[in-house]
């Protein structure tokens, strides 16, 4: 019985030693992963965001040719 209890000690010390280890590993490289993180979103939302512009814009823009006077500013009331 002692044995099986020794045993059991020694699973859990290096269960909590390994979720210590591992945890501490990932608050040191967090800003890698982060970094990493924006870098693989930045590359996949790109062609989704090009094409969604592309979609949304009209696809001849017809300027006006000459434009009227400049809007005064309301200065008081």
């Amino acid at each position: 019985m002692q044995k099986l209890i020794n045993l059991m000690a020694v699973i859990g010390f290096t269960v909590s030693g390994a979720t210590v280890g591992v945890a501490t590993w990932g608050y040191m490289n967090r800003e890698t992963f982060v970094q990493q993180l924006v870098e693989t979103l930045c590359m996949q939302l790109e062609p989704l965001l090009q094409e969604s512009i592309k979609k949304t814009l009209p696809t001849q823009t017809v300027l006006p040719p000459t434009t009227g006077p400049a809007v005064p500013f309301k200065i008081g009331k």
